[in-house]
């Protein structure tokens, strides 16, 4: 994740907390101290962990914001509108409306 960051700018990055090889935690790290400041890459945590202080450790890595796993469609919604769409930086993004598929039982 660290050289993908390096090989092309985004937008945003929505970081999983329990990768394999580097944590979430360490692999924000060191996107912050590569990163230019004035190019500030969002960085939000998906993550399953729901211990006390989980929110508080994504954050102090240097994370944006924090969803809980599963993630639900409106959570997603209000990342990308909080995030991206509110700093003007994607113009003309329509979001679609979840599925009902989505939202109804089967």
């Amino acid at each position: 994740m660290v050289r993908m960051m390096g090989a092309m700018p985004y937008d945003a990055v929505f970081m999983d907390c329990q990768m394999p090889e580097m944590d979430g935690y360490q692999a924000t790290r060191e996107i912050r101290c590569a990163e230019d400041p004035r190019k500030r890459v969002v960085i939000i945590a998906m993550t399953a962990e729901a211990m006390a202080g989980a929110r508080e450790r994504c954050f102090s890595a240097g994370m944006d914001d924090y969803i809980a796993k599963p993630v639900m469609f409106e959570d997603l919604t209000r990342a990308i509108n909080k995030w991206l769409i509110s700093r003007k930086e994607i113009a003309n993004v329509v979001l679609p409306s979840a599925p009902q598929t989505l939202l109804s039982p089967p």
